[in-house]
């Protein structure tokens, strides 16, 4: 399970308390695809979610590309 935890606002859909941590670090959630695109992906085990994270210094909206140089 994830130890970093991103500050939220207004705690919504998979910012909840309940689901604080619920990330891992694990090719069902977080992986290289066919295309060289990393991917984020959240399943559900049970009555559990759980989704991939990334953590960093580098700060860019959703959907942001770049070629790798």
């Amino acid at each position: 399970m994830a130890t970093h935890r991103t500050p939220i606002k207004n705690p919504v859909g998979w910012d909840r308390p309940e689901f604080f941590y619920q990330y891992r670090n694990d090719r069902r959630n977080v992986f290289v695809d066919g295309n060289s695109n990393l991917v984020l992906r959240a399943t559900k085990e049970g009555d559990t979610y759980y989704g991939g994270l990334v953590s960093g210094n580098w700060r860019g909206p959703i959907g942001t590309t770049w070629e790798a140089g």
